[in-house]
């Protein structure tokens, strides 16, 4: 089981979660694409964020793994499937339960 680590804790404050998931839902809107990997995703994080290093994005990854992406699947926002780690779209930002997922 991954654990995580100091870095990942580092990375893991609401306003850090809540940057996270904007940008999981912008790449979900901007691919044309209806299914994403996790690693596409951690990537594409990583790139947008200016804070962050090439070398966070394992940290990143688990991260959307066990916090970002359950919350979206929650509210219904995607269909994250933990098995193949794959992402489906199913809403749109402008959804109201997917932005409490957010705050």
């Amino acid at each position: 089981m991954d654990e995580p680590s100091t870095q990942t804790r580092q990375l893991d404050g609401s306003s850090h979660a809540i940057e996270r998931r904007r940008t999981v839902l912008n790449y979900l809107q901007e691919t044309p694409a209806e299914t994403a990997s996790l690693s596409d995703l951690s990537r594409y994080v990583v790139d947008r964020r200016p804070d962050l290093d090439p070398e966070d994005r394992e940290a990143v990854r688990l991260l959307l793994h066990h916090a970002d992406l359950p919350k979206l699947d929650a509210a219904e926002a995607l269909d994250y499937d933990t098995e193949d780690r794959t992402i489906h779209i199913l809403g749109t930002p402008g959804d109201d339960a997917v932005f409490a997922t957010l705050v």
